[in-house]
């Protein structure tokens, strides 16, 4: 997980960011060494904070079947319809 990365990018202590999550810092430790795994709501809430996702977040990959179902997908697209698709998810992120 890129928190601790995150993190100091922003200038923060474990303690200032376990304020704004409403954790204590201890428990910021705790998840930049892997100690502890932090809760779904957790993790949506660091990624809301820092403006990443989830995946990104955890620094999940794709898989290879999940990039190449992407893929087909999107090869079975033309043109214009790609650029509708593309404008509508950039859309829904910005909800």
């Amino acid at each position: 997980m890129k928190l601790k990365k995150l993190r100091t990018e922003k200038g923060l202590s474990q303690a200032e960011l376990g304020r704004l999550l409403g954790v204590t810092g201890q428990t910021v430790l705790n998840w930049e060494n892997g100690i502890f795994e932090p809760r779904i709501k957790d993790l949506i809430a660091i990624a809301d904070f820092f403006g990443v996702s989830v995946d990104e977040l955890i620094e999940r990959v794709p898989t290879k079947s999940e990039r190449e179902r992407g893929i087909e997908a999107l090869s079975e697209i033309d043109g214009e319809e790609l650029i509708a698709w593309i404008k509508a998810k950039l859309s829904e992120m910005d909800e």
